[in-house]
């Protein structure tokens, strides 16, 4: 997923935009029956790339949004 971004460290991502890559890619990771731990910046796997200059959770942001995505397929709301 390409989050595009100054990537000069200084321009911030917009929470819509990471709550938006968030969600994505909970669902990404539901689909396909994966962890949050597959989730990576390019950083992360090669030293060629530095993108993304988030330095948050997102791990942690897409595992909420992945429960939260478990809430809304459960017929009595919740999980």
């Amino acid at each position: 997923v390409e989050v595009e971004n100054a990537g000069d460290g200084k321009d911030a991502y917009p929470v819509v935009q990471l709550e938006s890559l968030a969600l994505l890619c909970a669902a990404l990771c539901r689909y396909h029956g994966w962890s949050a731990n597959r989730v990576i910046h390019h950083r992360q796997w090669t030293r060629r790339k530095i993108d993304m200059s988030f330095r948050g959770d997102l791990r942690g942001a897409v595992d909420a949004r992945m429960h939260d995505l478990a809430v809304l397929d459960c017929p009595w709301g919740d999980a």
